[in-house]
């Protein structure tokens, strides 16, 4: 049932339920296990304007070992079906980041590449001909400079793979917007970024779902 709404609401913290594992999500059969272990749950206050980029923060701020900024988070809430049934689940949002990607990428930019473009930028040549040409030289220069010092980087952390993944719409959803009931909580996988090196993860077990497998890229 869902709780008596009011003006303060927006304006008043409440407890949030957390459950936080690496990928894949548990089978939902798990939550009806009363003695399961709960070092995977977290009771976080949170504001309806809190996004979920906000509570990917808040986790970290708890446990630092959960994340790191471009580890991929998958939301989804969790709550039985009617007082005595199952629990049943329903996506709200994958391919959540700490740090938005374009953050991380203008950080890797060369500094010495803008400095270039800087200077040539400002060049001053009388003959206005061949100011000309040597903007169109230089842009292609510039171009060229940028890709060669840029996109390695970024390829060889493998970010450009990682944006095919990120969903920059999921991360500024909030809990407003999920429109939780009395009961229901978030659940809630991270999968490692491909910047960072991991072990192979074992394949998932019977009744686990991972969520970022089956996406399709856009």
């Amino acid at each position: 049932m869902a709780r008596p709404t009011s003006s303060d609401d927006d304006a008043t913290p409440f407890l949030l339920r957390v459950c936080v594992k690496p990928t894949p999500f548990r089978p939902l059969a798990e939550f009806e296990d009363e003695a399961r272990p709960s070092r995977d749950e977290y009771k976080l206050y949170v504001w309806k304007s809190h996004t979920l980029r906000d509570i990917a923060h808040m986790l970290y701020d708890v446990e630092p070992s959960i994340s790191t900024p471009l580890a991929l988070h998958a939301f989804r809430v969790v709550g039985r079906d009617g007082i005595h049934g199952p629990f049943v689940a329903r996506d709200i949002g994958i391919g959540v980041t700490r740090v938005p990607i374009d953050s991380i990428c203008d950080l890797l930019k060369d500094p010495d590449t803008d400095n270039s473009m800087r200077e040539d930028s400002n060049m001053a040549v009388d003959d206005e001909g061949i100011t000309q040409g040597a903007q169109a030289t230089d842009t292609t220069t510039r171009g060229t400079r940028s890709k060669a010092s840029e996109k390695p980087i970024i390829a060889t952390l493998g970010l450009d793979l990682l944006r095919d993944e990120v969903d920059e719409d999921a991360a500024q959803i909030t809990i407003s917007q999920l429109d939780l009931r009395g009961g229901e909580f978030l659940d809630c996988v991270v999968k490692a970024d491909p910047s960072r090196a991991s072990r192979p993860s074992a394949g998932p077990g019977s009744g686990s779902r991972d969520p970022f497998s089956s996406r399709s890229r856009r």
